[in-house]
């Protein structure tokens, strides 16, 4: 039972009450506690996104404030949302890419009690141990319960938490006013980053602190904005999403919003890649079987490199001249060269396209 379902009975079958509870937007004037007269019937704002309207009911003052008192005095000292989204969090964990990024656009989401009390608005982390041997497993599993929260409240302070999942994944929730507060350590190099790159940033900052402090290899993907409570479900959704994408693109942080373009290579059907494929072939020499075997690395880390070969030979780890020349083997087998940007990338949505690369699964 609702913690405050009990005095408002009580006082219903005392003063024959009838009331309706309703969801409500923020609203500085209707704090937490107060009462006003709107529409024909007394309101009671219960907590920030919760009121209470009663119906045909009219009463002095010092009623309604002996009820509003009784209600709130109620209320336990503390509510906690982690049983709530540990249910929620198990619901969706095994969703797929598609089924996630359909779960982002329902106009109906679900409510999570107890997400009212978090400040907003704000974002949800999530942290993911890469898969452990056996052997090191219970160890492995005591430094992530140990120190993970530790590197949590060094980087933010303290926030909202908990272990959710088979995995043991850890969720927590940041508070925008203490995520600014994060950002400002970062690198003076990042203070021209977007919003989006920012968080990335700052991800990997606490992925590198986890892989340091626990010696622990770690995902973190972070969520979109989160508003309101209405929002926490997307929120759980979308920062799943990005977990997802952090694995198939080789990265141990990952932002929603980051990559798009990843994320639609894994949206679109078979039949279109099929299509999008055998269009690429017509300027191919050879078929895509016989092309190097390095040639998705290396579309790829060129790309990534904005199509500065001395970039992406540093990336790739070879020589520049050893870069070049493997551009020019590949450019002779697929008639595409990756120097120019509108082979580039057409060469780049090829390599997404490839089986093993929307095949890979979270570690």
């Amino acid at each position: 039972m609702a913690w405050w379902k009990e005095p408002v009975e009580r006082w219903k079958n005392a003063l024959g009450l009838n009331y309706v509870v309703e969801p409500t937007t923020e609203d500085p004037s209707h704090g937490t506690g107060s009462w006003w007269f709107e529409e024909d019937r007394w309101y009671f704002q219960l907590e920030p996104f919760t009121r209470i309207g009663f119906l045909d009911w009219d009463a002095p003052a010092s009623v309604r404030e002996a009820l509003g008192w009784t209600i709130l005095h109620t209320k336990p000292a503390t509510t906690s949302a982690t049983n709530e989204v540990n249910i929620h969090y198990g619901s969706l964990v095994d969703l797929d890419v598609t089924a996630l990024s359909h779960e982002v656009g329902k106009s109906k989401a679900p409510y999570i009690p107890g997400a009212e009390h978090w400040v907003y608005p704000g974002y949800l982390f999530i942290l993911r141990r890469k898969r452990v041997g056996d052997a090191d497993s219970r160890d492995t599993g005591l430094q992530w319960g140990q120190v993970v929260p530790d590197v949590i409240s060094a980087t933010f302070g303290q926030v909202w938490h908990a272990n959710v999942g088979e995995m043991n994944d850890i969720i927590f929730y940041v508070p925008l006013v203490q995520l600014e507060e994060a950002l400002v350590d970062l690198p003076e190099t990042a203070e021209a980053q977007s919003v989006v790159q920012s968080l990335s940033s700052l991800a990997n900052l606490i992925s590198m602190a986890i892989a340091e402090d626990a010696l622990i290899d770690a995902r973190v993907s972070v969520s979109k904005l989160i508003a309101t409570p209405f929002d926490v479900h997307s929120g759980v959704v979308t920062a799943l999403l990005a977990l997802r994408l952090a694995s198939s693109i080789k990265q141990n942080a990952t932002v929603y919003g980051e990559h798009p373009l990843q994320l639609l290579m894994h949206l679109i059907s078979k039949e279109v890649r099929q299509s999008f494929i055998h269009v690429l072939m017509e300027r191919s020499a050879t078929p895509m079987e016989e092309w190097p075997e390095d040639w998705l690395d290396i579309v790829q880390g060129v790309v990534r490199a904005n199509l500065n070969v001395s970039e992406a030979a540093r990336h790739l780890y070879v020589h520049r001249n050893t870069l070049l020349n493997k551009i020019e083997r590949i450019h002779q087998l697929t008639g595409y060269d990756v120097r120019d940007v509108s082979d580039a990338m057409i060469l780049y949505l090829a390599s997404w396209m490839q089986p093993q690369q929307l095949a890979r699964k979270s570690k």
